[in-house]
């Protein structure tokens, strides 16, 4: 009977030994996954943004329709837009300038107009400056960010009995 205690508990001691190794095994691989993931967003954003960028050429308009979406979505971030910018994005995002799907020259002015608003993207953006299609999603932005001021600010002079009362009424 001590001896199968015994044996039992050796047992045990090696399963919580092994539990214990494949913890710190699983912790090491995360870390090293998170060093890969790390090193691809502070690289060149050639890992993650070549894609899309490559996307830009599809012969799908659809492709490219949803593809100059997404890049317009990340040129609102500075490390994106500075990947986007060594991708050579912006050549394509001004030749979707003259496309003939507004929603691509949406996003694409969209994106451009985000680019010109980095200083250290300056002289790679300036000559996008004239296009029109790139005038008007700059002056919608312009307005759409004005409107979205206006309202937080109008919103932090409303109280919450304010809020409460107008919905009762509804």
């Amino acid at each position: 009977m001590k001896q199968r205690q015994k044996e039992d508990e050796q047992s045990e001691i090696e399963q919580i030994i092994r539990c214990e190794i494949q913890r710190k095994l699983n912790m090491k691989q995360t870390e090293k996954e998170d060093k890969q993931r790390e090193g691809l967003i502070a690289g060149t954003g050639r890992d993650y943004i070549a894609p899309p960028v490559r996307l830009l050429e599809d012969r799908n308009s659809d492709v490219r329709e949803k593809v100059s979406g997404a890049i317009a979505q990340l040129s609102y971030n500075e490390a994106d837009r500075a990947a986007l910018a060594n991708s050579r994005a912006i050549l394509q995002l001004v030749d979707m300038l003259q496309d003939e799907s507004e929603e691509m020259r949406d996003n694409a002015a969209e994106a451009l107009v985000n680019f010109t608003e980095d200083p250290s993207l300056g002289d790679r953006i300036s000559y996008v400056l004239n296009s029109p299609s790139f005038q008007n999603m700059q002056e919608r932005l312009t307005q759409i960010r004005a409107s979205d001021a206006h309202l937080a600010a109008s919103l932090r002079h409303v109280s919450f009995e304010q809020l409460t009362m107008e919905h009762a009424l509804i």
